[in-house]
């Protein structure tokens, strides 16, 4: 059974007011080496003239994070892929 948390960041500007509040998932994984429980958030890629870099995935909202986990990553739809679907066959004669 996969775990999942919700965790928040909290940014504050000059003064101690709340600036914005970001959401993130994260996974319960092992480490390679000492088989040890982390916590890893989860990533998508995202690109731009000088290239293409992996960043944490970002929500708005805690609901908006809690409808991922429960609509994807629960339901093991596909998060890190492309997926192709066969529209339609065609054959010249």
């Amino acid at each position: 059974m996969e775990q999942y948390r919700i965790v928040s960041e909290t940014y504050y500007n000059n003064y101690g007011k709340v600036s914005s509040v970001k959401y993130f998932v994260q996974k319960l994984g092992l480490t390679w080496l000492f088989k040890k429980p982390i916590w890893r958030f989860i990533t998508h890629r995202e690109g731009d003239t000088t290239g293409t870099y992996i960043v944490n995935t970002e929500f708005k909202s805690q609901e908006d994070a809690k409808v991922f986990i429960d609509d994807i990553l629960c339901k093991g739809k596909p998060v890190h892929a492309t997926v192709f679907d066969i529209i339609s066959f065609h054959t010249c004669n």
